[in-house]
């Protein structure tokens, strides 16, 4: 899932997996060496947390917002 392969991959004794990782034969044991934030997962998550610029579809919509709101008549 981390890396993108659509298909599964084989991986050597010792190397290091992500979450989400899963065993297609065999067995596996593995170690949890980082949780939340310090995970690869948690690393990702936080560079797409932070400040956003609007989209071209979400400035569209603010500006017919603005419009809709001047033009509708008021009690």
């Amino acid at each position: 899932m981390l890396t993108g392969e659509s298909v599964p991959v084989d991986k050597d004794s010792g190397a290091p997996l992500g979450a989400g990782t899963v065993v297609v034969r065999g067995r596996g044991v593995a170690t949890v060496t980082a949780t939340g934030a310090e995970s690869a997962l948690g690393r990702i998550a936080a560079l797409l947390d932070g400040a956003r610029e609007p989209t071209p579809l979400q400035h569209r919509l603010a500006s017919l917002g603005r419009i809709l709101a001047a033009a509708a008549p008021w009690p």
